[in-house]
């Protein structure tokens, strides 16, 4: 944490982990930190979840989230910035899951104690998208683009209620090469329709909601597909 106008250091926080990207791309790390309401949170490559204070820098809670879950390596490390909502911090954990039951892939912890509020199980993994919360047909939801490694590759968009837990859709849509990944976040663009995409194979496709929160395709476009970037709407167009 520097001064914003003289970059002076105020507080820093490290700890030691042992990491090597497979690729020989980076150490990491892939996330942003959150600041809401007097806290930083912050999770590295490898899945350790911290909450600091803003002002001093000093651990409030932090969980070992790799060891809790069983957090596979994935390509690039763990990546995905986890998301406040109120009284929630929103992280798509991306836990071990078998061929019989999936691992606990979204879950909501107590921003102040790091207490665990609901999990979201799922074969689905985590991606290197950041959740997204937005109203879905007068309710609100989590929106998360979950991925994780497999062969053949799966992963998609789950929509969940922010109070509950509750997977209201399963929406499939990713490349069918295994060494691809999700990177851009879910992009709402009312209470009804939600835009998504990647750039290896299948490209963005717009969902339209109905009133009990499932989806179904608008249309779909191979030739806008996105890898980190967001798009932005305005007056109607998608860039």
């Amino acid at each position: 944490c520097r001064d914003p106008e003289t970059g002076k250091l105020t507080w820093s926080h490290s700890y030691e982990i042992e990491y090597q990207d497979r690729y020989g791309f980076s150490a990491g790390p892939r996330s942003s930190v959150v600041v809401s309401d007097g806290r930083v949170y912050a999770a590295g490559v490898t899945a350790q979840l911290h909450c600091l204070s803003a002002d001093k820098g000093e651990v409030i809670w932090n969980r070992d989230l790799q060891k809790e879950y069983e957090i596979p390596q994935y390509f690039f490390g763990y990546g995905p910035t986890p998301i406040v909502h109120g009284d929630k911090l929103i992280v798509n954990v991306g836990g071990k899951a078998d061929r019989d039951e999936g691992g606990v892939c979204v879950a909501a912890f107590d921003t102040e104690t790091g207490n665990t509020l609901w999990e979201v199980k799922d074969k689905w993994g985590a991606s290197y998208a950041s959740p997204v919360v937005a109203k879905i047909q007068g309710k609100m939801c989590a929106l998360v683009m979950a991925a994780g490694e497999s062969k053949p590759s799966h992963g998609g968009l789950l929509t969940i209620d922010v109070e509950t837990g509750k997977v209201y859709d399963r929406f499939p849509w990713r490349a069918r090469k295994r060494e691809s990944v999700l990177a851009p976040s879910p992009l709402a663009l009312d209470e009804q329709t939600v835009f998504i995409s990647e750039c290896y194979e299948i490209g963005g496709v717009l969902l339209k909601y109905d009133t009990e929160r499932k989806s179904t395709p608008l249309w779909k476009q191979r030739e806008f597909g996105m890898h980190f970037m967001m798009p932005v709407v305005k007056d109607g167009f998608i860039y």
